[in-house]
């Protein structure tokens, strides 16, 4: 699918529309950030949860830059820093779901964690600055978007997943629940992408993941505010 494209005082801007969906979830993103902040600054979870959103506030903010000066830019250096920012999120992602368990386990996922981030984040270096010229400018797409999926998919289902299932199960928690559903709900983005689903070209298959990713991030922040709350009780 061809990208549109827009001139506007000379410059050549590609994809408008997909730029002000990430605006869009930028600001609710850290809107969610301050938010949790002010649950309880002094409490790790609260402060690993609200970093979480901080981060994938940072992230469409830099990547945006990407989509709409395409034109311009050969490699995606814009990408790899909005992915960036993803990697170091789901990082604070991790590190707040883990909070429900012994200090032990805690710090032993706490290495795992920090290893996967520099692996992640090393990936995505290498394969921009070695492997990656995006050359076609028309297109919708970005090559070496597979390598965030992947390295997300292992976060998420090799550790948000089981360390939320875990706590649901033991104890009931509704925030893992919550979070729990809004993963699941995120699946459709992945179908959005994969099928390449577009309901024109104002509305890309990137336009749509936003907006089912800004569903998906308020039930993060309604899961997540019940967990540090629940967290502050047993303190």
């Amino acid at each position: 699918m061809e990208k549109l494209s827009v001139e506007f005082m000379g410059l050549i801007l590609y994809e408008p529309i997909t730029y002000l969906s990430n605006i869009v979830l930028a600001m609710f993103s850290l809107f969610w950030y301050t938010r949790l902040k002010r649950e309880n600054s002094g409490d790790s979870m609260s402060q690993s949860f609200s970093r979480y959103f901080l981060f994938m506030g940072f992230a469409p903010l830099i990547s945006g830059q990407a989509h709409l000066f395409n034109y311009y830019i050969d490699h995606n250096f814009f990408h790899v820093l909005g992915w960036s920012n993803i990697a170091i999120a789901s990082y604070y992602f991790q590190r707040g779901s883990a909070m429900d368990f012994s200090v032990e386990v805690k710090d032993k996922l706490n290495w795992i964690f920090i290893v996967l981030l520099i692996a992640t984040i090393s990936t995505f270096l290498l394969y921009q600055f070695f492997g990656d010229i995006d050359l076609d400018k028309t297109t919708i797409g970005v090559p070496g978007f597979a390598a965030v999926s992947i390295f997300t998919g292992i976060s998420y289902v090799g550790f948000i997943v089981p360390l939320n299932y875990i706590k649901l199960q033991r104890d009931k928690n509704a925030g893992s629940g919550l979070i729990l559903l809004g993963i699941v709900l995120t699946i459709g983005t992945l179908v959005v992408h994969s099928k390449k689903f577009s309901l024109g070209p104002h509305l890309n298959y990137n336009v749509l993941a936003h907006i089912i990713l800004i569903f998906c991030y308020y039930l993060y922040y309604l899961g997540m505010r019940k967990k540090i709350r629940g967290h502050e009780d047993t303190d």
